[in-house]
């Protein structure tokens, strides 16, 4: 009787296990692949067929959006075509991280692009503003967050 029990739990795992790898993914979920990747047409495709562009992903201990991992795997195109699709870069994982921090890096890598096109595209400055300032005054990243918020300033103050 008991082996029947276990065989059954083992059969039913194993079941479970093989529709879940054989699970086509959400279209949220390729949204996520697509952005991770820098697929544009993907990207394109899937916003077109009403993907929202800050959905979370379900499944991630952290629930970053498709923007927060196009910044983590450093997909500039992908960046810049989810702000323009609408992506808020203000949205935060649940450690509370914005694709801002996630653009901060180090001396290794050069995401002035990225930080600039989410300053541009209104990201709070003021929460990550001690991480871009404990890296040298002439680091990349560092100039290039410095440099975007003065030109979001002056657009401010050009604009009524």
């Amino acid at each position: 009787m008991k082996t029947r029990f276990f065989f059954g739990i083992i059969v039913f795992f194993s079941t479970l296990a093989f529709v879940s790898a054989c699970r086509k993914p959400s279209l949220e979920d390729q949204l996520f692949i697509a952005s991770e990747q820098g697929d544009i047409q993907g990207i394109k495709r899937l916003l077109s067929l009403g993907v929202n562009v800050n959905c979370k992903q379900r499944f991630s201990p952290d629930a970053g959006t498709p923007l927060i991992w196009a910044v983590r795997c450093r997909q500039e195109k992908a960046v810049e075509v989810l702000l323009a699709a609408g992506a808020d870069p203000n949205i935060k994982t649940r450690t509370g991280q914005t694709a801002l921090f996630q653009a901060i890096g180090g001396y290794q890598e050069d995401n002035s692009r990225i930080i600039k096109d989410l300053i541009l595209a209104g990201a709070n400055t003021d929460e990550d503003k001690k991480g871009f300032e404990s890296l040298w005054p002439d680091n990349t990243n560092r100039v290039a967050f410095e440099q975007a918020i003065i030109i979001r300033n002056q657009s401010v103050t050009n604009h009524p």
